[in-house]
């Protein structure tokens, strides 16, 4: 039987997360045999870039061309602007979408809040601006690179970082997250629309039927009502822009989940949504309740997004 041929980044944590899809797709059809091509993109060779399809365009590339027959993203890399000959084939479940603050050494967590030499490193944005709310004595600096290269910088005292913000779902495959010190709630930090999802590219028109075996409509719903709220501010990498969904009733509820988004009462009833949107300082909520399988509904999921992205800005809404 021909190996089906699977694209992914050539870093540890793609690489970790392509292995974990083709486990999950084995678990149901173990007569497949995949191989996995590493692709090194533009953004694996210079970190420094803002382009949103930096960790992409070398892997849509090789799909266009027949060198793979699908690829495996952090649905955070994937642009926005997508090319409809390259759909997303499935959503896989959708891991912790938290950020997570890593400290140097035995650094006193407390101390972030009084101490005026904290440093925290990010180049995101969004994280940025969350965090000076947070913590309005430290200094965040740019911090670019893989998961190990950060905590590498971290551990170097030329960097004089007191401590770097990653991504808890990267952390949590790689086997790193002993070394958290601290997770943010999802109100403290809103996550990057998509955060901790992972989705399978393929090209229009494919058999991807072992696709289906780990497809969560529940996790392609939310994914969908992130991207639309996002799109609303453009699509670049500098665009301080968050957003997360959780519904209920679809499938078991996450511990991270249940963080003032979500109560307890809810579990049981009809499809609930609970969305926040973060914008440039801006937060608000949504929430509301369905009826129908979450397949029949993914153009209700855009609607909240766009929803939620026109209110942002008026003036009921305020910083918070």
């Amino acid at each position: 039987m021909k190996k089906i041929l699977t694209g992914s980044r050539k870093s540890p944590l793609a690489i970790a997360q392509t292995r974990l899809i083709i486990q999950a797709i084995r678990e149901k059809f173990s007569d497949l045999e995949f191989e996995i091509v590493p692709i090194e993109t533009h953004g694996d060779k210079n970190f420094s870039s803002g382009i949103k399809n930096t960790f992409t365009y070398e892997i849509e590339q090789a799909l266009l061309n027949n060198k793979i027959d699908f690829a495996v993203h952090s649905l955070k890399d994937l642009s926005l602007c997508t090319n409809p000959e390259l759909p997303v084939i499935a959503y896989y479940k959708r891991e912790d979408p938290r950020d997570a603050l890593i400290l140097k050494n035995d650094f006193d967590l407390n101390a972030l809040h009084f101490d005026k030499n904290i440093i925290l490193g990010t180049s995101s944005l969004r994280r940025k601006m969350q965090l000076e709310k947070l913590y309005a004595n430290a200094l965040v600096k740019p911090l670019r690179g893989n998961i190990n290269t950060r905590l590498n910088k971290l551990n170097d005292d030329a960097n004089n970082y007191s401590g770097i913000i990653l991504a808890m779902a990267g952390l949590k495959r790689l086997g790193l997250e002993n070394h958290v010190n601290k997770i943010f709630s999802v109100d403290e930090i809103v996550p990057a629309a998509g955060q901790g999802i992972l989705i399978c590219q393929g090209r229009a028109g494919g058999d991807y039927f072992y696709l289906d075996a780990i497809n969560d409509n529940n996790t392609k719903f939310c994914a969908l009502t992130e991207r639309k709220f996002v799109s609303a501010f453009g699509t670049g990498c500098d665009v301080p822009a968050g957003a997360f969904c959780v519904v209920v009733n679809v499938v078991a509820k996450n511990e991270w989940a249940n963080e003032n988004l979500l109560d307890e009462k809810m579990i049981g009833q009809k499809n609930i949504f609970k969305f926040v949107g973060y914008y440039n300082g801006i937060k608000k909520f949504l929430s509301g309740e369905f009826s129908g399988d979450l397949a029949l509904n993914f153009d209700y999921a855009s609607e909240i997004g766009e929803r939620l992205a026109e209110n942002i800005n008026e003036n009921e809404c305020g910083k918070y």
